[in-house]
């Protein structure tokens, strides 16, 4: 059992409600009714028997009786810890950022505050927390969740959160109440000049007013439209405020789709962050579009071009290499047909086999899954095959030993399930819609993803061209590309591209064979280069 799935067990246990994670942060279920209700430990088995990877997510607020103070920053942390005793003992979880997670009791049904203080959210009631061994994420030594009791929040904190709060219904309804003021041309109550302010501050502000205008407009409210006009210094003081909070929850919008883009790479669309942070209302998506517009501006994004909302993530962390350190050797992997007496595999080397229809690709796979499965952990990521087509193909090999491999056929994502270290099958990679122009960039990111291991992928094929669906750049990375075809009354596999070969190019060098019961390859002939 893996230390991930031990602990959600745990949880579980001890009455908090859990679910699997990716790791781009978004849970592998429907997660909405694991507010209300608990996994049994059967579903829990049954999760990671299905996404042996997954991180663990404990589901906040009442359900579970915890709620989460998420800090990302060293001032988040200096913020908090100005509202807790000097001997606040509570379970205390480490981040892969360095931040940090003080987990309390719940509190009277809070729901989420997002930045309610600069670089710290609140966890409550719909949301949920990622919890350690997940990767990146760990308990601070002595006060782990198992060692500690949970500590109720200081009444300072709630303090702050429930000022969220009053934001939030302040924007909410601060279009109707200035409506309703301007309509009636009524004088600003004495009780209500506060809350009157920061409405139509808030909206001029999402309005894009310029700052300036918005005081000169505000002064003007205050002192001809209140029954008791604020002193002008004071109202000034007040405004100031207002612009202050409304500038901070858009802040707390860029910083929330800034985190989340440093935790994942290639072409990011607004739909896909309104998904990941379960935005829902139109006031949210205008925040996410501006942050994103923002991000941008930064240089942390860049837009494709090719439709609205998509942006391309910028990478520019690089490492450079100590090559008198590098201590990589050949990986002796073994091919049907012998494809291993022409060329070396290295570590992070990239294999396609692209065949076109009915050639023979996946039983060349299911072949070389056989031939190493037994000196390399071996994954195969199949998205054709499906498991009781894998079962039946298994059943009418003439090997007759144990077939010792991971199969794996409901996955959310290529480039998330790469296990680096180990050897990998993809069978084979396809997208939707005919977005073929993508497959170069999904072969890019598997490769990037490797460290030891190594990654045998297949792709679709025209049967009069040589190379896969996604154009001729499906050639670019892989150190060997091998095409599959059918010439009756036998098929071809040709080499189409080979980096480190052993000898001579093995360009061109094709191969006949034949397919037994859909698995069971025979050779039919010798390797010889095409005329």
């Amino acid at each position: 059992m893996n230390d991930i799935l031990q602990a959600a067990l745990k949880y579980a246990e001890m009455g908090f409600s859990v679910i699997p994670i990716q790791t781009n942060k978004k849970p592998y279920i429907s997660w909405e009714k694991f507010q209300k209700e608990r996994a049994p430990k059967k579903l829990i088995q049954e999760w990671w028997d299905k996404w042996p990877t997954a991180n663990v997510a404990i589901v906040t607020g009442s359900i579970s009786g915890i709620d989460v103070i998420d800090m990302d920053s060293e001032e988040g942390i200096s913020a908090i810890e100005k509202h807790l005793p000097d001997r606040f003992e509570t379970p205390i979880a480490q981040t892969p950022r360095g931040g940090k997670h003080y987990y309390v009791k719940s509190s009277n049904g809070l729901r989420n505050a997002t930045g309610f203080i600069k670089d710290v959210d609140f966890r409550a009631n719909g949301g949920y927390i990622i919890a350690p061994p997940s990767k990146g994420y760990k308990w601070h030594k002595g006060v782990s969740i198992f060692e500690v009791s949970l500590a109720s929040p200081t009444q300072s904190l709630l303090k702050e959160i429930n000022k969220s709060f009053f934001i939030y219904r302040a924007s909410s309804f601060g279009r109707q109440t200035s409506k309703i003021f301007f309509a009636n041309d009524k004088k600003i109550e004495l009780g209500k000049r506060d809350d009157t302010l920061f409405h139509i501050a808030n909206h001029l502000v999402k309005g894009l007013m310029p700052e300036g205008d918005i005081m000169r407009l505000l002064g003007l409210i205050a002192e001809h439209c209140c029954e008791i006009p604020f002193p002008k210094s004071e109202a000034t003081v007040k405004i100031e405020s207002a612009i202050k909070r409304i500038k901070n929850q858009n802040r707390a919008w860029t910083d929330e789709v800034r985190e989340l883009i440093v935790t994942t790479s290639g072409v990011i669309t607004t739909t896909n962050v309104y998904q990941w942070l379960q935005v829902t209302t139109r006031e949210e998506k205008k925040s996410i579009s501006k942050a994103m517009q923002r991000l941008a501006e930064e240089g942390l994004l860049e837009r494709t071009g090719k439709r609205a909302g998509e942006y391309r993530i910028i990478d520019k962390t690089f490492e450079v290499i100590d090559l008198e350190q590098v201590e990589g050797h050949p990986i002796e992997l073994l091919f049907p047909l012998n494809v291993e007496r022409f060329i070396e595999i290295l570590p992070k080397d990239l294999i396609v086999f692209a065949g076109a229809p009915n050639a023979g690709k996946t039983a060349l796979m299911l072949e070389m899954v056989r031939m190493n499965m037994n000196n390399y952990k071996t994954w195969y990521f199949s998205t054709e095959l499906g498991r009781y087509g894998a079962k039946k193909r298994i059943r009418n090999s003439d090997y007759e030993g144990k077939w010792n491999f991971n199969f794996i056929d409901d996955f959310p994502n290529y480039l998330d399930v790469i296990q680096p270290d180990d050897l990998n099958f993809i069978d084979y990679v396809e997208v939707e819609d005919g977005e073929f122009y993508k497959i170069p960039s999904i072969l890019s990111g598997i490769q990037k993803r490797l460290k030891n291991g190594v990654a045998v992928v297949a792709l679709q094929k025209d049967p009069q061209k040589r190379y896969g669906v996604g154009g001729q750049q499906t050639l670019a990375k892989p150190s060997l590309f091998m095409t599959v075809d059918q010439r009756f009354p036998t098929n071809v596999l040709r080499i189409e591209k080979a980096k480190n070969y052993k000898s001579g190019s093995p360009y061109g060098y094709e191969h006949k064979f034949k397919i037994h019961k859909g698995i069971n390859i025979q050779a039919e002939g010798n390797w010889n280069r095409e005329l």
